[in-house]
C-alpha cells in the first residue's frame, strides 16, 4: 500500500510540472509556420540546410511556436511592468489615455494588452528578419 502511494505521489510530481508548461496557441502556431516557410525558401540549397537544421517542416513548427509562446509571454510581462510605471507616475491622465469604459477602469488591462502586442509585433518582425537572412533573403 505504501509503495503504491509513494509511486503515485511521484507520477502526480511529475505530471503537474508537464501541465503548468502550457501550450502554444494557434496565433503562435501560425506565426511559426510562417517563419519556417520563410526560412526553408525556395532554392534546393535553402531547403537543404533547412532541412539539416530541423529535419521536417513539423519540428521547425513545434520548436518555432515554443519560442513564440515564450516571445509572448515575456511581452506581456514586459507590458505589465511598464503599464504599472506608468499608471504609478499619473493614474489619472493613465485613465483617460487607456480607459474605454464609462468609469475609465479598465485602463490597466487596455494598456497591457496594447503594450504586449506592439512588443510582439517587434520581437515578431527581428523573427521574420533572421529567418529571411537564413534563407537567403528570399521571401516565398
Amino acid at each position: 500500500m505504501k509503495k503504491t502511494t509513494v509511486a503515485v505521489a511521484l507520477i502526480a510530481g511529475l505530471l503537474v510540472p508537464a501541465a503548468a508548461t502550457g501550450k502554444a496557441n494557434n496565433a503562435d502556431r501560425r506565426v511559426a509556420k510562417a517563419e519556417c516557410k520563410t526560412e526553408r525558401g525556395n532554392s534546393s540549397a535553402t531547403r537543404e540546410a533547412f532541412k539539416a537544421r530541423y529535419g521536417s517542416m513539423s519540428r521547425c513548427v513545434s520548436r518555432t511556436a515554443a519560442e513564440e509562446e515564450g516571445e509572448r509571454k515575456k511581452a506581456r510581462a514586459n507590458a505589465a511592468r511598464d503599464c504599472k510605471a506608468e499608471r504609478a507616475l499619473d493614474r489619472d491622465a493613465f485613465n483617460e489615455n487607456y480607459g474605454k469604459n464609462g468609469n475609465k477602469k479598465n485602463a490597466y488591462g487596455k494598456c497591457v494588452s496594447k503594450k504586449a502586442k506592439e512588443k510582439k509585433a517587434e520581437m515578431d518582425a527581428k523573427d521574420a528578419k533572421d529567418a529571411a537572412g537564413r534563407s537567403g533573403g528570399r521571401r516565398p
